[in-house]
């Protein structure tokens, strides 16, 4: 996998060359080879998304990374001359697949064309198009992405055996048209069954590797083949059981499609469908020998046969959408509560209407381009309305909470088979109501997951994918604090306040490998995080670190102040997307943000957002301070000096002051219900404190952002003498930083620090020679 991250302006002109490439092309380039397995990509895991095995499921080994291009060495070629040349060299089939690249390159410059010239609507509905008919989702933007997700019909954007079956089925018969009119003849040597069969073989396994022969394509055109053969051998062989043949072949031939989460949903979904299909051809049989329409009108014959279909159409959807949602849990984390509704209109939409359409265009364009963007036009005008239907019903305050997150494990796995195995079996071997229990237990469950998951004050540290960006997590159950006004106490017990800390730990003075994170990545990491916390809204965003791209005040003589400004705008932009997906009350920034409104409304411009939702930037001033009613939590910024034109002394660090310990644990992806503590590197002895800090119940936990020595050397001069008195109050005081961090032993002692935390778990270079102080006072207090 290519890789490429430039770092500086001729980077960028020489790099520009890879925009321009096309099947065939040679550029020569340096590139820094990286095994899969050590790799940031396959490592980094912050949403629960395994990376690795998303790679290695696709036969991808190593990450190349781009170090330089050379411009000259650019061989260029038209297609033919493509063909030509692989002809010389390749085999047959990577010739084959060299055509096949060219036709999906060609389809998409032809849907790229005049492409600044359309609206966002009207560019999403193209690029959806192209998917479905190519497998190529490169121009579908993010808000397009969670959209479909929000719907639950992410599932209809990838090429599936409708699109291979419908192409299958259309050229079969069109050739059967033919031979039955220009050469019946070869009836005599093949049945017509065999004939239509074989054409349908050959533009099943076509199309499929045409669009990048993916699971559900594969399986679908495996599954012809196999049908075909157990009809031609007269083998008494049930379509269930050849699936699970081509399941286990399949697997054999590739253990790493186990981990494809596409294998998995297509086959289940294929058995499901056929074990549904099974029982209501019975009952559907068994209706027909009934002498109902014997007595009844026209109309009421098909006012009852509509109603009938409406509700088989909607007994399957619900069938298949509560057999597949601990499977879709299992692989994804979460899972909309809207796909059960909007699949009810969406797989008919799309399976009847939508993809034939495409299909047929994409046969055309082979003929006449112009009858094919006729075609292609319906189809986008087609899409473009059912995104705005979509995007109207998601906003409807009847699902507010849409998403649902839950942990799966193996009681869970055993509950849901315990409610569909009376449903698997035949009628009347075992009772259905037995599915009850189980099935009430499970619900419980699921909603007793969807709660908070803490009742006790809690910091989650969230990876972010980044070491020097950090990203952690407040929340602070209500009921655990002691309430003085006549509010109804059961009321606070449902609620708890959460607050999101974000910073850049990068030092100022020390060169360091450049993120190769984005807002994007970072933004939906982060919303994933916060659902499966059960975060659906944010008292306040605390950004620790400035950004100069906020400001325009600073003047010549200011910037010559700044050592190594920094001018990432990654949180800033992170918390604008953010801000789009869940609610949130404050913004605190460090620094200076008075271009926080300009640049807030040209992200939403880059990203062709539609949100309207706009929040004000607060700055995060030394002294700043946000508490509850009742006083148990407070939060407080113990730096940060805006007014002074020295971007060094601007960072943010927060104090967060509670009635009761807050424990901090590092989060978990895999299953945030067993994230684990975060031990203390450095804990210094309770003989070391006075009495007056054992007597107190307050703690005060302290998220230290420091880029330059300058911000704690500010503290000393201006709050050092206010933090000797403060820190008399509380019992415990733990610290939270980098590894990088310019905090000192002097500052350590000064702010009676107890426990020293780290992000990356790496030693402070302060704690260390505090560890040798602290040996040596215990071992003269030891001595005699």
């Amino acid at each position: 996998m290519l890789n490429a991250y430039p770092k500086n302006t001729s980077n960028n002109d020489s790099f520009s060359n890879l925009n321009d490439l096309q099947p065939g092309d040679e550029l020569f380039m340096s590139l820094a080879l990286v095994p899969l397995s050590t790799s940031k990509q396959a490592i980094s895991n912050p949403s629960g998304f395994d990376g690795y095995r998303w790679l290695r499921g696709r036969h991808i080994d190593g990450v190349a990374n781009i170090l330089a291009v050379s411009p000259l060495s650019v061989s260029k070629s038209n297609n033919d001359e493509a063909l030509q040349q692989a002809s010389t060299s390749d085999s047959y089939f990577q010739r084959f697949r060299t055509r096949i690249d060219i036709g999906r390159w060609q389809l998409r410059d032809h849907f790229y064309r005049d492409w600044p010239a359309q609206t966002t609507a009207e560019q999403q509905a193209r690029a959806v198009t192209l998917s479905l008919l190519t497998g190529d989702r490169s121009l579908i933007n993010r808000d397009t992405k969670d959209l479909y997700q929000l719907a639950g019909i992410s599932h209809l954007l990838a090429i599936s055996g409708t699109h291979v079956l419908f192409l299958a089925i259309v050229l079969g018969g069109a050739v059967v048209l033919l031979f039955n009119r220009l050469c019946p003849v070869v009836y005599r040597y093949m049945p017509r069954w065999q004939v239509r069969w074989w054409v349908m073989i050959g533009a099943a396994f076509i199309y499929a590797l045409f669009t990048g022969f993916d699971v559900p394509a594969a399986r679908t055109a495996w599954m012809l083949l196999a049908i075909g053969l157990v009809r031609l051998t007269l083998l008494p062989i049930s379509t269930m059981r050849v699936l699970l043949a081509l399941a286990v072949l399949m697997a054999w031939q590739d253990p790493y499609v186990l981990w494809q989460a596409g294998y998995w949903l297509s086959f289940i979904a294929v058995a499901l469908l056929l074990k549904y299909e099974d029982t209501s051809y019975q009952h559907t049989t068994e209706a027909l020998r009934s002498s109902y329409d014997e007595h009844r009108s026209k109309g009421d014959r098909v006012l009852y046969h509509a109603l009938r279909a409406g509700r088989r159409m909607f007994k399957l959807q619900f069938w298949l959408f509560l057999t597949l949602l601990p499977i879709t849990l299992l692989l994804f984390g979460k899972a909309s509560l809207w796909g059960l509704i909007v699949n009810l209109f969406a797989i008919g939409l799309f399976g009847w209407v939508i993809v034939p359409l495409n299909l047929l265009a994409g046969l055309f364009y082979l003929l006449s381009p112009t009858i094919a963007d006729s075609i292609w036009s319906l189809v986008s005008a087609i899409v473009g309305n059912l995104h705005e239907l979509i995007g109207w019903l998601t906003s409807l305050p009847a699902l507010t909470d849409a998403w649902l997150y839950t942990p799966v494990n193996m009681a869970i796995l055993l509950m849901v088979l315990l409610s569909i195995v009376p449903w698997l079996l035949p009628r009347g071997l075992l009772s259905r109501w037995l599915a009850l229990p189980p099935l009430t237990l499970l619900m419980m469950t699921v909603y007793a997951n969807q709660q908070s998951l803490v009742t006790v004050p809690t910091l989650y540290i969230l990876p972010t994918g980044d070491p020097y960006i950090s990203a952690a997590l407040l929340q602070f159950p209500l009921h655990n604090q002691s309430v003085s006004n006549s509010k109804d106490r059961s009321s606070l017990a449902k609620d708890n306040t959460s607050w999101l800390f974000l910073a850049d730990h990068r030092p100022t003075a020390t060169q360091t490998m450049p993120s190769n994170l984005t807002a994007d990545k970072l933004s939906v990491s982060l919303e994933q995080q916060l659902g499966s916390l059960s975060v659906d809204k944010l008292e306040g965003i605390i950004v620790q670190s400035s950004s100069t791209v906020l400001t325009d005040t600073l003047n010549a003589s200011e910037q010559n102040m700044v050592v190594s400004a920094k001018n990432s705008e990654l949180l800033p932009l992170a918390v604008a997307q953010l801000n789009q997906q869940l609610p949130v009350s404050q913004y605190w920034q460090a620094g200076r943000s008075e271009r926080w409104s300009a640049f807030q409304q040209a992200s939403k411009i880059a990203a062709q957002s539609k949100g309207k939702t706009n929040i004000s930037a607060q700055g995060c001033e030394q002294g700043k301070t946000w508490q509850v009613a009742s006083g148990d939590l407070s939060i407080q910024a113990m730096t940060g000096w805006s007014e002074i034109g020295d971007t060094s002394v601007w960072d943010c660090t927060i104090a967060i002051d509670s009635s009761v310990p807050i424990q901090v644990l590092r989060y978990n992806a895999a299953d945030p219900l067993k994230s684990l503590s975060v031990n203390s590197q450095t804990k210094i002895a309770d003989n070391q404190l006075d009495t007056d800090h054992k007597n107190s119940s307050l703690s005060r936990l302290v998220l230290d952002t420091d880029t330059h020595p300058r911000v704690w050397q500010m503290w000393s001069l201006l709050c050092s003498a206010d933090s000797n008195n403060d820190s008399m109050r509380f019992k415990n005081i733990t610290w939270l930083g980098h590894s990088a961090s310019q905090m000192t032993t002097d500052v350590i002692s000064r702010q009676s620090i107890n426990d020293i935390i780290t992000y990356d778990d790496k030693p402070l270079e302060a704690s260390l020679s505090l560890n040798i102080m602290d040996n040596g006072v215990d071992a003269e207090a030891m001595s005699p």
